[in-house]
This record gives C-alpha cells, structure tokens and sequence, in this order.
C-alpha cells in the first residue's frame, strides 16, 4: 500500500461534486485561496433530475459566469399545465409570474457545475473515493483517499462536505441527522424536447388510476439546449414488481397522446433513475476544521425548488465566513444558514406530511388543488414568493 501527502497542500479540501461545493470553490480561488475539490465520479456526469433556480440565485450566478454561455445552462420557465385524462386543469401563463414578481430558471445541473469550475481554476481531481477524515485531535485535518488504486493523504486547513444527503464527511466528524422519509419515490429521465410541446413550458399528467396504480403523476420540465428532465412520481409500494409498473405507465400514457412522446419506449428499471424522498436538518453544520453545505447538511425533496439554491446561499456564506478571517468563522456560518434551512424544510416537511394521507384522499384532493390555484392566482402568487425566498 503506498500512502503520501500532496505536495502542495490545499488551504481548502472540497468534497463532492455538487453546486454548492463549486460555488464555493470558485469565490475561495477567486480570493487567491488554494482549492482542491475531490470528486467521486471519473468524469463530469450528465444529471437527468430537474434543477430550478430562483431569482436571487440567478441574480449571483450571472455575477460570475460569462453572459454569453448563459444559453448553455440557464432557462426561463414561461409556463405550465397540468392535465388529467385530457382534460386541462390549470394553465400558467407568464403574465401570471410577470404580476408575482418572480420568474423561475431550469438549469442544466451538469452545465452550471462545468463552468463554474471552468471559470474559477480551481483544482479538481476526479476517480477520488474518499474512505475516512485526518484527525489531530478533535480537528479534521485533511481527508485520506483511494485513488488509482492507491491510498493518498490531503491535509487542509479547513475540509468541506459537499457530498449529499448520505455525506461520509458528516458521519465521520460524528454529526447527527434524524432524516424523515416521504412516501413517494421519484422516477428521473433525460430526453430531447418534443417538438409539438410549447417551448419552455413545464407539463404535468394526473394518472387517473392513481389509486389503484400507485403511479401519480409525470412530468416534463424543460432544459436549455432542447433537452428536458422527465420525472414519474410513485407510491414506493409498487416498485417491487417491475412488470406491474411498466404496465401502470404504458396505461397512463394512453390516457393522453401528448404522454405517448413522454414514455413510449420506456421500460423501468433500466431507463429510470431512482430518487427516493427524505429530508432533515443536522444538528450543526460544522466541526474543528470542517464545514458542511446544500444536501450533507440539511438534505430536502425537490418540493419548492429548494435545493440548488439552497445550497448555493450555503456556499456564499461560507466563503463570506472562511475569508473574513474571524476565528469564529464556523460558527458565523452556523448561525446565518440554520434558519433559512428550517424555512427551506419546511416545505419538505408540507409535502411529506400530505403524502401520509390515504391515497384515495391526498389522490382525490390533486386535481381540485391544482384548479384552486389556477382561480386563486394572488394566493398562488404569494405562495411562489415564499418558495422563491425560502433559502435566503
């Protein structure tokens, strides 16, 4: 076994590939600090799920990356249906995000991540399996790690955790997190926009055997480049039998002709990402020489559009706390995030509670919402104010 120290020590050791850990990569090397970001994966990987980015979020990204690469990353969302049996339940118009004062953005998750990496010159070492912390003392010290075959040693300053909701750096430095599950599992794809779709417009399908099937809902949300992320809610009860499921969505696709473009020729598993649902908050998001940010602190559902953006105001306090030299840095950051985390929660913590109900009344009560919020606009626009703001 062969085990060395790098020989140029980073003042900061980032990992996990994740927004947050690139953001805050990007403004510590822009400071001239010296980063290191250890990623699992051996390439950048494409990222299939839906990211939405809210107003203040794009406000700071445009601050830093080059305007004309926007297209490549970033689109604004101008509408959105939603459909049961063919039947239009609500229809959002940009009219309707023009008078609420808010216009969501889709992003391309893998994009946002590739330049902001690009842009800051921050060192990534990608293929690096980090196995456990270095410790003196009660202080983490650096990381040691499985790469090419070999075990290697990073000593830092400071190590940040950046590596989602199961984070080894969380477990290691003995942090707490109680994480409630939700009943539903999501089903992701990747795919081109279908042409015959109005363009930047977000589409949902009630299944109208909801019930019985345990498949819910499926949805298209549009991604720059002529790409879109498809997304299959399900009871987590009816994956166990692969058969039964493909058969629920070859059912639900023919309920609507506009669904046969979204899942023909879709067979489950093997064409689907599975994300099941949980959240929670951990007991501090710091320790002697480790920080926390976005899932490996406080992982949330997609519900309100939580987690990119909240990852990202993590990761600008921090690098706000770590450069201000403060000897009370960690806990300045601890501080400033734990209650727009509980705010951000919160909603996870709506839609976990509502999907506890029996099916046949949670099931039944989707469309009449869905209507409730098309002829109650004022209301539906206070509620996306509240989304749009949740994690600041």
């Amino acid at each position: 076994m062969w085990s060395a120290v790098h020989e140029m020590q980073p003042e900061f050791l980032i990992v996990g590939g994740g927004i947050g850990g690139a953001v805050l990569g990007f403004l510590l090397t822009k400071a001239g600090r010296r980063v290191l970001n250890l990623e699992r994966n051996p390439s950048p990987q494409p990222i299939a799920r839906p990211e939405i980015l809210w107003p203040e979020t794009v406000r700071f990204l445009r601050t830093i990356l080059p305007a004309e690469r926007e297209h490549l990353w970033l689109l604004p969302v101008r509408g959105l249906t939603a459909a049961e049996s063919g039947r239009e339940l609500i229809r959002v118009t940009p009219e309707f995000f023009d008078q609420a004062g808010v216009q969501p953005f889709s992003t391309a998750a893998h994009e946002s991540r590739r330049l902001l990496l690009e842009q800051s010159g921050c060192e990534v070492l990608r293929g690096v399996e980090v196995e456990s912390l270095l410790q003196e003392g009660n202080r983490v010290i650096g990381v040691r790690a499985h790469v090419a075959g070999e075990q290697k040693e990073w000593r830092a300053t400071y190590t940040i955790g950046d590596d989602g909701g199961n984070s080894l750096v969380r477990r290691e430095c003995g942090i707490p997190i109680k994480t409630h599950g939700v009943n539903a599992v999501l089903l992701s794809f990747g795919a081109a926009w279908p042409e015959s779709f109005p363009a930047a417009t977000v589409h949902l399908w009630l299944n109208a055997r909801r019930v019985s099937s345990g498949v819910v809902v499926c949805g298209i949300i549009p991604q720059p480049g002529g790409r879109a992320a498809g997304l299959v809610a399900v009871r987590p009860r009816v994956l166990d039998d692969a058969t039964a499921v493909n058969a629920a969505l070859a059912e639900f696709a023919s309920q609507d002709p506009r669904l046969v473009a979204i899942l023909s020729g879709r067979s489950f598993p093997q064409d689907f990402i599975r994300y099941p649902l949980h959240f929670g908050n951990s007991a501090h998001y710091t320790y002697p020489g480790a920080a926390l940010v976005g899932d490996a602190a406080h992982p949330v559902t997609p519900a309100g559009g939580q987690g990119a953006n909240l990852a990202i105001a993590d990761a600008r306090a921090l690098a706000d706390a770590l450069l201000s030299g403060s000897p009370s840095a960690l806990r300045d950051y601890q501080r400033i995030r734990r209650r727009a985390a509980n705010r951000s929660l919160s909603l996870s913590q709506g839609v976990a509670a509502a999907l506890a109900l029996p099916d046949g009344l949670i099931f039944s009560a989707l469309p009449w919402g869905l209507r409730l919020g098309g002829h109650l606009p004022r209301l539906a626009g206070v509620g996306l104010r509240r989304m749009s703001r949740a994690f600041l």
